[in-house]
């Protein structure tokens, strides 16, 4: 049986063990601005995780910062990203405050279903405060209902910042939050009805600060993703009627569990999940971009040049900075040679005519390979560059929109700059030839590569002097068997040389050499003279050209591959038009010549298929009749493996 004071003694217990709770809660206040996660302490992942205090950035915007090293000094200097690299979400972040983003998101924005914001949700939404207050208040027994329930939260916060390793955490601070509400008992009445034996309904008045904590990840420019919101609650304040009922101690247990307004962080939370915040929306646009996914060659390579990526937060004045830093390019090596470039090959010096047999008088086609370069070294200077060093971050050179500036000119003054493009891959220039140098004289280089934000410092100056003045370098002599002058020519900067020559008139007919001498280089090619007349013989020779050399050359060959073209060299022809066939006049067709007035012809034949392979006859037909005919072999291509 229920006696008359116990109601009584029941509410005062009650109110006793609530303003306890409101006491221990208000000391708890002071912790507020360094509850922005509950992992203070313990170092992750073996790092030393950086640990700052939170720190009010309200009204101050995210800030992007781009960071290279200055050409001339290395030391880091702003610079602009190109336009166009971040989409319009992220652009938004950077110039407008976050808290206002926050602000904007939490009471302006409406939810196109509800026609709600975040804000109104929290407070009257399905899972709201309103509703997680009456459900808390029915489940503590039958005749226990909430009603008069009213949900006041602020419109705008504070936003505080605070930074645990990699890991970024932002409080959104609501202060003045106030939740009214009454509750129906079975021992109590409504206000205006209590009697001694029935009081008044109790009332609840509860003010507390509400902080919704978000996490950002920032392990990477292209890796930004932010967590949605977790709801905390801090310096709970709960004000009762004095005539509380028994039962009601519960309901503090199950409202301010913990010394918060757990019916207000449930509710919240259930907002956040309907109405997430538009941060990691923000992040997933640039994730999502061209640029962070390698679609864009241009805007990828520009993240990537901006290797170095952090977040910090700066105070004073409070600043959350996003900060990209260009690495610094390691310098290129420079080297200059002023002694002969050309090392050993794996074959000498070599010439060939452009035909194995040839007239008194006529012209010939000689070319030389693997002879000495010409590079005059009293007037040039060969300059190596190399690109990126075995720590280096780019490797290879960073020329992707930019080269390498080469600065050279007499040691003693002055120097220019010359800029060597990069090629379309984005390789910096590996050689160049300084020319047009006077002999005699110390030369003095240097370089750095470029990209298209910054430059590495200058490379170590390198000094040469050019050699002494040789008119005669690269000069090549040519002559018949050693003695009959045909010309000269000068070797190129790759070995090479072509010269047209014409056979003296005096030259015997039969076997003959041409002879190149290039200081101690020399090299011979057989050909055959023949007389000047029109009553020579009709002959045909199959020929092989090795790499490098033109027309048909004296290399007298009896076979060929099968599916493969052949040269053939005809001489003491008619002039005019011939037709090649395998085998007899009217055989399978292989092309067709046309001799000159001396009589020869030198022409590229089609290869005869794989089912023709074996012993063949090649037949010269010119005006309906047999010229010559010469027996050949084809063979089938052999595989090597």
């Amino acid at each position: 049986m229920l006696k008359l004071g116990e109601p009584i003694r029941t509410c005062i217990d009650a109110l006793a063990a609530i303003k306890l709770r409101q006491f221990t809660a208000a000391r708890t206040f002071s912790l507020i601005l360094v509850m922005m996660s509950g992992a203070l302490a313990a170092p992750q992942n073996d790092n030393l995780p950086v640990f700052t205090s939170p720190i009010d950035v309200t009204g101050f915007p995210v800030q992007l910062h781009a960071v290279a090293p200055d050409p001339n000094s290395g030391k880091p200097v702003e610079v602009a990203l190109p336009v166009g690299l971040l989409g319009p979400k992220m652009n938004q972040l950077f110039v407008t405050p976050l808290s206002s983003q926050f602000d904007q998101n939490w009471a302006v924005t409406r939810d196109p279903k509800t026609n709600m914001t975040p804000r109104d949700q929290a407070c009257s939404g399905p899972n709201g405060i309103t509703s997680q207050v009456q459900q808390n208040v029915q489940k503590i027994g039958s005749g226990f209902n909430a009603y008069d329930i009213s949900c006041n939260l602020a419109s705008t916060g504070k936003l505080l910042a605070k930074q645990v390793g990699s890991t970024l955490y932002l409080g959104y601070l609501l202060t003045n939050n106030k939740v009214d509400f009454a509750v129906t008992t079975p021992v109590t009445c409504h206000p205006g009805h209590g009697t001694p034996v029935c009081p008044n309904d109790p009332r609840f008045s509860v003010t507390f600060a509400l902080e919704i904590v978000t996490v950002l990840h920032t392990a990477g420019f292209c890796q930004l993703s932010a967590e949605n919101g977790t709801a905390v609650t801090q310096n709970v304040n709960i004000d009762g009627s004095q005539n509380l009922a028994g039962s009601l101690a519960s309901l503090a247990d199950d409202l301010f569990l913990g010394h918060k307004f757990s019916a207000a962080e449930r509710a919240i939370e259930n907002t956040q999940k309907q109405v997430p915040l538009p941060l990691d929306g923000d992040f997933q646009e640039l994730r999502n971009s061209d640029g962070c996914t390698g679609k864009n060659e241009l805007t990828s390579r520009t993240l990537k040049e901006f290797s170095d990526f952090g977040v910090v937060i700066q105070a004073p004045p409070p600043a959350i900075i996003v900060r990209l830093t260009h690495p610094a390019i390691t310098p290129p090596t420079v080297v200059v040679s002023s002694s002969d470039p050309s090392g050993p090959t794996l074959w000498g010096p070599s010439i060939a005519t452009n035909r194995p047999v040839a007239q008194v008088g006529s012209s010939l086609e000689v070319n030389g390979r693997y002879f000495p370069p010409s590079l005059n070294l009293s007037t040039a200077l060969p300059v190596s560059l190399g690109h990126g060093a075995p720590n280096s971050i780019i490797l290879g050179g960073p020329c992707f929109g930019g080269g390498t500036d080469l600065q050279w000119g007499p040691a003693a003054g002055p120097l220019h700059v010359q800029r060597l493009p990069g090629t379309p891959q984005a390789t910096c220039s590996g050689s160049y030839n300084a020319v047009n140098l006077a002999p005699s004289t110390t030369y003095q280089f240097s370089a750095r590569d470029c990209d298209a934000f910054t430059c590495s410092l200058w490379s170590a100056p390198v000094k040469v002097t050019t050699a002494v003045a040789n008119p005669d370098k690269g000069k090549v002599v040519l002559t018949l068997d050693g003695t009959n002058a045909l010309g000269t020519a000068t070797v190129t900067a790759g070995g090479t040389f072509d010269i047209t020559v014409t056979i003296p008139r005096n030259a015997s007919s039969g076997n003959h050499k041409v002879r190149a001498v290039d200081g101690t280089a020399v090299a011979e090619a057989a050909i055959v003279i023949s007389a000047a007349s029109s009553g020579a013989k009709a002959s045909m020779m199959m020929v092989g050209v090795l790499n490098g050399e033109s027309g048909c050359p004296n290399h007298p060959i009896t076979s060929t591959q099968t599916d493969a073209p052949f040269m053939l060299f005809g001489s003491g022809f008619p002039a005019g038009s011939i037709a090649i066939h395998l085998d007899a006049p009217a055989g399978l067709a292989l092309g067709t010549a046309v001799a000159q007035a001396d009589g020869s012809f030198c022409q590229k034949m089609t290869g005869v298929p794989g089912s023709q392979a074996g012993n063949h006859t090649l037949v010269a037909v010119q005006n309906g009749s047999v010229d010559t005919q010469m027996a050949v072999t084809f063979v089938l291509p052999s595989l090597v493996h």
